[in-house]
């Protein structure tokens, strides 16, 4: 099991003109919670894009403030987001791929995409969704 919580990080982020290596992440079950983030990120002042990030779990529980994204705060797009999952809980918490954010231009970066695969239950908010096959969702905001 591997598990993020009470403000702790797993980061990732691109600092300069080269792309970020993105994270990959396979355990059974993964928790984010409590103000846990994991995050690849476009830092401002960079120019290359934010890498992409990858979670491959049998559970995948965030909530309460926790937290998967890919973020540009430059001129770099923000990376891509995949799960592969079979039991999906949202609560409280986000999973984001989006951009606009830093000084200056309100929006520079593009958002990446975000794709859930062989999700049987997804749990939002305590709502079961179930029989989910394929859910993609491209977030592109300026």
């Amino acid at each position: 099991m591997g598990s993020l919580e009470g403000q702790s990080e797993l980061r990732a982020d691109t600092l300069g003109a080269r792309a970020g290596l993105g994270i990959d992440i396979e355990v059974g079950r993964l928790e984010v919670r409590e103000g846990g983030v994991i995050s690849a990120n476009a830092n401002e002042g960079s120019t290359g894009n934010a890498g992409s990030l990858t979670v491959k779990a049998n559970d995948v529980d965030v909530r309460n403030g926790g937290g998967i994204e890919t973020l540009s705060f430059s001129n770099g797009a923000a990376g891509d987001i995949s799960i592969m999952t079979e039991r999906l809980k949202l609560a409280n918490s986000e999973i984001t791929s989006r951009s606009g954010f830093g000084s200056g231009q309100a929006c520079r970066g593009m958002g990446g995409s975000f794709a859930m695969e062989s999700v049987a239950d997804f749990v939002w908010n305590t709502q079961v969704k179930q029989g989910i096959s394929l859910w993609s969702l491209l977030i592109r905001y300026c």
